[in-house]
């Protein structure tokens, strides 16, 4: 198979065949394999495997069986594949994958090697997101020793790279269990999906009441969809999974056993809006890219994220799409771009907010067929509708009435509580009595399993590409793709460069020239820098929680920024020199120009990391710029300003700027502090802009 995994869907009226033989519907080529080894067929209502092999078993939930009725969710092994198997509205469907669970190891003194490699790790771990070597293990007395390539963090902020465990004891990684036993090392692969265990939610704003005794479990792999009227508290309910509202006091929410708000645990959440942000300039294989290079490992090879890439465009049937620029797609293809960039992250848990809403039957239709898809392969998703269609996918069905839990359980059970065949006759049966029956219903006692011990869950520190290089290049694809930016860059300064020959002559004051070449470089800087971040605040949010360093993208930015804004501002001189008699050196020129572009560069940054959205930017675009004119000691001398200008001024880099390039141009001797102190001002800004990026990416 070209990809890991293959989805089948056998029909009532065939009888589907397993086996090594040609003609088998299901054909594995392995030498445990019987020719004809197991029959799948339809039967009284009910879909039925029979075992036909005399010499090796076929097995479902790792029990050897003859013949056995199949339900939703078993689990079926033969040679070295499992089949998952669906069965919804006696409708079957197969998915067939890698057996994944290795044998267990031997320990000894020696070390053996645990990752992602064949080639350089003894055991390997199935994930694209794990290492090529991940750590070293050996069996130290009568414990199992670790020593991880990179720190940990063991469920904690604390780091280290040793970790043992004991006789007996489990560990969980992101992408399997390790179990030592009696000198043996057991990797158990298990589901991607997390499981969700919510007790008694309860959220409060302003004495407000948002949400309340909400409580729900969601094992691994299954579908929740949430309805409820709008404003009754769906969003609400995936933004508290997002860590972005205060639990109450005596609420718990867990995933996998561990608070939704650890800072590790929150990079395997994916979250997808109405309308997801996508990079308009990118191409769909492009925004792909760029997910892979800041998710996968660094030592991930081009071949394994083209073939990652691959599978997925192949899973949400997006490959005809690949060269597609994002900003021509559909709703509903943006949806899909926008999944399938968060599955090459390997969430365990994918939220969605109304993902059917503004589509058509069509979009709908095959976006419900690929989550029912993602849902076979062990995904776990939560998401909110108002669609039936939502609910023939789904497992579990949460119903949401002013806040409160009104019902929890099959989408069948639903239908059965409220007495009603649809989630729109649901929805208007919905009353305050509902929430006060639901208190006293039989059902509600059977929520939550028996209470089991979660294994302590190790988080590796995965090392990622270089992602400053990478914003650096979707920077540079962002701007020289949008013709319309090009021309703004070169048409200002021509433009500006243009009037400045006009307005001046040989007899014309160099210190007001020295004056409207600051001027303009803080035009060109700000203008440039303002938008910069909250265009894309969104995008950077949800990457920030992925584990990008806001250091790269910021550095990224100023970087680019400052390049274009010192090459306008450099034009701008070009023009002055040639009607005026400038013969400002070189380097001290050059400095003068990067030290003010720099904190105005820094400056827009930080507004912008400020703003709530473009239109705020715009308005404090001006309020910036004034302070440059009026403060920088041309309209009015320093030595006339009263006592609190003054002050002001001394915050302002212009005047620095200002009073280094007159003396530069008057050809008098210039100051140092006037270089070093707009630079100083320029740190501040940024360290004021990471500071805000990071709590983009902290839970509140």
């Amino acid at each position: 198979m070209k990809n890991p995994f293959q989805i089948l869907q056998p029909s009532q009226d065939q009888v589907f065949k397993i086996g090594r033989k040609s003609d088998c519907d299901l054909i594995f080529e392995e030498r445990y394999v019987s020719r004809e080894h197991a029959l799948i067929y339809f039967k009284k209502d009910s879909w039925f495997i029979k075992n036909q092999s005399q010499s090796s078993h076929t097995l479902c939930n790792n029990h050897p069986i003859e013949e056995k009725i199949l339900e939703h969710g078993d689990s079926i092994s033969i040679g070295t594949k499992k089949i998952s198997v669906s069965i919804k509205n006696q409708i079957l469907q197969l998915l067939v994958l890698q057996t994944q669970d290795s044998s267990p190891l031997i320990l000894s003194e020696d070390t053996i090697s645990l990752g992602r490699s064949v080639e350089n790790s003894d055991a390997k771990i199935h994930s694209s997101s794990c290492p090529a070597v991940l750590a070293k293990v050996k069996k130290k007395e009568t414990k199992a020793k670790f020593t991880f390539l990179n720190k940990i963090k063991i469920q904690s902020k604390k780091q280290s790279k040793n970790f043992e465990l004991a006789d007996g004891e489990k560990a969980r990684l992101p992408w399997c269990s390790l179990e030592f036993c009696d000198s043996f090392l057991f990797l158990h692969h298990q589901l991607p999906g997390f499981s969700v265990e919510a007790k008694d939610l309860e959220v409060s704003i302003n004495k407000k009441t948002l949400l309340h005794h909400i409580n729900f479990y969601l094992p691994p792999g299954e579908i929740l969809a949430v309805i409820g009227r709008s404003g009754q508290g769906k969003s609400t309910l995936l933004r508290l999974l997002l860590a972005e509202f205060k639990l109450g006091k005596n609420s718990s929410l867990l995933l996998n056993g561990i608070s939704h708000q650890n800072q590790e645990i929150r990079k395997y959440i994916a979250f997808l809006e109405q309308e997801p942000e996508l990079r308009k300039e990118l191409t769909v294989i492009e925004t792909l890219k760029h997910a892979a290079a800041i998710t996968l490992p660094k030592d991930t090879s081009k071949t394994e994220e083209n073939e990652i890439i691959s599978n997925f465009l192949d899973l949400l049937g997006l490959k005809h799409l690949e060269h597609h620029k994002t900003a021509s797609l559909s709703g509903g293809e943006a949806r899909r771009v926008a999944l399938a960039r968060e599955l090459i992250g390997s969430p365990g848990l994918i939220l969605l907010d109304e993902p059917l809403a503004g589509l058509d039957p069509v979009n709908i239709k095959i976006l419900c067929h690929h989550l029912h898809k993602l849902s076979l392969l062990g995904y776990t998703i939560i998401l909110t509708t108002h669609g039936y269609e939502a609910l023939e996918i789904a497992d579990k069905v949460l119903v949401i009435h002013e806040g409160g839990e009104a019902f929890f359980g099959t989408p069948k059970e639903t239908f059965l509580y409220f007495d009603t065949t649809s989630p729109a006759s649901t929805l208007q049966s919905l009353k305050q009595s509902s929430l006060e029956k639901w208190e006293n219903s039989p059902l509600k006692n059977r929520i939550f399993p028996e209470e089991s011990n979660h294994p302590t869950f190790i988080f590796p520190i995965v090392k990622h590409a270089n992602s400053f290089l990478l914003y650096t290049k979707i920077l540079l694809r962002q701007y020289f793709r949008d013709k319309g930016k090009v021309f703004a860059l070169l048409i200002q300064p021509l433009i500006i460069g243009f009037l400045f020959s006009q307005t001046f002559s040989k007899n014309s004051s160099l210190w007001i020239a020295a004056f409207a070449l600051i001027l303009s470089a803080n035009w060109f800087a700000l203008s440039l820098s303002i938008r910069e971040i909250v265009q894309e605040k969104k995008l950077y949010t949800h990457e920030l929680r992925k584990g990008t360093k806001a250091f790269s993208i910021l550095f990224s930015k100023l970087n680019f920024i400052h390049a274009l804004a010192f090459f306008q501002a450099f034009i701008c001189f070009l023009f002055l020199s040639f009607v005026l008699p400038l013969n400002a050196p070189f380097i001290p020129l050059f400095l003068s120009l990067i030290t003010t572009i720099l904190p105005a560069t820094a400056l827009g940054l930080m507004v912008s990391c400020f703003a709530k959205n473009t239109t705020q930017a715009n308005i404090l675009l001006p309020l910036l710029i004034i302070p440059q004119v009026i403060l920088a000691g041309a309209l009015v001398p320093l030595d006339q300003m009263k006592p609190i200008g003054n002050f002001l001024s001394a915050c302002i880099p212009a005047k620095y700027n200002l009073a280094f390039l007159k003396n530069l141009f008057l050809g008098t001797p210039t100051n140092l502090s006037d270089l070093i102190i707009p630079t100083i001002l320029a740190f501040i800004f940024y360290i004021v802009s990471w500071r805000l990026l990071l709590i983009l990416g902290k839970a509140k």
